[in-house]
């Protein structure tokens, strides 16, 4: 049951994806940079990899499960191989997925739109730009 679930999170997150690149009407001046640097904002104390790591900290918090795979190790079959295999894989297409989405979001809206958006209270971004390519309706049963 649970794969089933998570097919569908996964597939509903590719078709906001397709629908995001093909109808939105978006463009890539979207997500060219606001200031002197991608780190204009922060200033130059954290610096480009202090950036990425602050917009990333939430992230790092959010699954842990991955380091309870040691403990099924003697259930696997073939451990040395699969076990690798599996968290490369897993946290790869993660990864891509993530950053393919951010791209969506930042193509479809502007980053100033964005970054009001997150100033209202009980907003998600994801329904904020599907309601720019959809009928408001459309993105409204998507939040729920």
């Amino acid at each position: 049951m649970s794969n089933l679930f998570t097919t569908l999170k996964v597939l509903g997150i590719i078709l906001i994806i397709i629908l995001g690149l093909t109808i939105s009407g978006g463009s890539v001046s979207n997500i060219l940079p606001l200031g002197e640097s991608p780190t204009a904002e922060y200033g130059s104390s954290l610096g480009l990899f202090g950036a990425m790591f602050a917009a990333m900290l939430g992230a790092f918090w959010a699954y842990d499960g991955w380091n309870n795979i040691g403990y099924l190790g003697g259930e696997i079959k073939n451990p040395k191989r699969n076990i690798p295999l599996a968290l490369f894989t897993g946290v790869t297409t993660v990864m891509i997925i993530y950053l393919i989405t951010n791209f969506t979001f930042l193509y479809v809206m502007p980053v100033n739109e964005i970054i009001e958006v997150s100033k209202q209270d009980n907003t998600i971004i994801a329904v904020e730009v599907m309601r720019k390519f959809l009928s408001g309706g459309s993105a409204f049963s998507f939040q729920y």
